[in-house]
């Protein structure tokens, strides 16, 4: 399913492309940066990676403890952002990360619970 999704992403990027007009503009870009190319490369194969990372985990742990992984990595970043490059936060957007992590964490309590009665159940 990944490799479907990730061809019928690079076909309607290439259609996209061409019917606007840009695709030759932007391989005339790549070849004169090719620096880009690295860069797009690295990207390309980062992600990549990332993508086996997320199908893996998935199928171990399940969605809920996918979602509170992803949620805590966008919460690090967003922490490391404000720290490092002296992003200020509005007060909305700290109620929003704390109505999303509040969610989050009371979807897996619940799912948790859920579990742990089955468990008990089931003995």
């Amino acid at each position: 399913m990944m490799f479907s999704v990730n061809i019928i992403s690079t076909v309607l990027t290439f259609t996209s492309l061409a019917l606007s007009g840009t695709l030759f503009e932007c391989l005339s870009f790549m070849q004169r940066h090719h620096l880009f190319v690295i860069h797009v490369l690295a990207t390309s194969v980062c992600s990549s990676i990332g993508q086996l990372f997320i199908f893996s985990t998935i199928e171990e742990f399940g969605p809920v403890i996918f979602t509170i992984i992803m949620t805590m990595r966008q919460a690090l970043s967003i922490l490391l952002s404000c720290l490092f490059y002296g992003h200020q936060l509005s007060w909305i957007s700290v109620v929003g990360i704390n109505v999303a992590f509040l969610a989050i964490f009371i979807h897996a309590f619940i799912q948790f619970k859920r579990s742990k009665q089955l468990n008990s159940s089931t003995v």
